[in-house]
């Protein structure tokens, strides 16, 4: 948005604005993902890192500000050299009056989904977001032919829930990680999932409960699902959870699932369920029979971005799928072998 008068809605296009109100509610891993925002250089605060972007809109809409008054805190929840939690009341010289609140201080999102697409909705992209800590999930992807691309989710009850979907969802080189119940659940509202999970590396690192079965990919309820070239890892020391789980296989239709690499801290290396019950990359083939090109280890180890850093094994062992650049926004080659996971790039 350009502050250009001739740009602004005509007087009285919209009636008279006399109150308005902006709120901005992130969590410290906006600040720890981007350490320049917690410095001076920065902003070094709440108000010149997140809330001057809605202060452009308000003046841009109503005027100049006339007064402003300001109450700051500081949760002390992320390392910033000043504010992360403001509140701003400002009074125009139109006689308007707007409230801004903001903060980095939000452990967990107060929204139930960060973004939710409906049952109705058709041919949507939601790409290159960062979305955490919301109390549902982070996306719930209902609707059809969709695609969810290049996006980092992080913790949630859920990072993506997959439901209600008449074709199917596309969801390729995306970046999940962090505790959760599931960080992808697909199941059922009035209809099941449809989805391709393509080229994703997901590894969950904890629980966001204390009870029930915890994986990195649940499976529900879901009419067809196609899982390639994922890296599918549940990285928790309890060794509680798995990285692929079928939980009731009359509720799966069809399932193509291949070049995949797993891997999970369970020392029998259970690294999939089937049917509720937990079983090794052997078992699962017998009983699938699927992923016959997929690999299983004990979980590698990441850098913060999620790229692997100890021995890759998934290095060329994936399919090209047609697609045209992986997380990082390398371009992919129309044939041949690529990497697993959301960074395909072989060169």
């Amino acid at each position: 948005m350009q502050d250009t008068e001739g740009e602004r809605p005509a007087d009285g296009a919209i009636g008279e604005v006399f109150l308005a109100q902006t709120v901005g509610l992130e969590p410290p891993q906006t600040v720890s993902v981007r350490p320049w925002l917690g410095t001076p250089a920065g902003g070094g605060g709440v108000l010149l890192a997140q809330a001057v972007h809605p202060a452009y809109v308000l003046r841009w809409l109503l005027g100049d500000v006339d007064s402003v008054a300001c109450i700051t805190t500081a949760r002390n929840v992320v390392e910033m050299t000043a504010e992360d939690t403001a509140v701003a009341l400002l009074r125009f010289r139109s006689g308007a009056v707007g409230e801004m609140t903001g903060t980095f201080g939000l452990r967990a999102g107060p929204y139930e989904h960060g973004i939710y697409t409906a049952a109705a909705s058709s041919g949507w992209t939601i790409q290159l977001n960062r979305l955490a800590d919301n109390g549902g999930a982070n996306l719930k992807a209902a609707g059809a032919a969709g695609i969810v691309r290049r996006n980092r989710m992080t913790n949630g009850r859920y990072g993506i829930v997959l439901s209600d979907n008449p074709a199917a969802v596309t969801v390729e080189h995306n970046v999940i990680d962090g505790r959760a119940q599931h960080l992808v659940f697909l199941t059922a509202g009035t209809t099941a999932a449809r989805a391709r999970l393509w080229a994703n590396t997901i590894v969950q690192t904890g629980r966001s409960t204390t009870s029930g079965d915890a994986s990195t990919v649940f499976v529900n309820a879901a009419t067809s699902l196609e899982v390639r070239d994922n890296l599918l890892c549940y990285s928790n020391p309890d060794a509680l959870g798995v990285a692929l789980w079928v939980n009731d296989a009359t509720r799966l239709g069809s399932l193509a699932s291949d070049t995949n690499w797993t891997c999970a801290t369970d020392a029998t290396a259970r690294s999939f369920a089937w049917n509720g019950s937990r079983t090794t990359l052997a078992g699962w083939r017998t009983k699938s029979g699927q992923d016959a090109r997929s690999v299983d280890s004990r979980p590698p180890t990441f850098d913060p971005n999620l790229r692997v850093t100890s021995p890759n094994l998934g290095l060329n062992r994936a399919d090209s799928l047609g697609l045209l650049e992986d997380y990082a926004g390398t371009p992919l080659p129309p044939a041949g072998s690529v990497d697993i996971g959301a960074y395909q790039h072989t060169g």
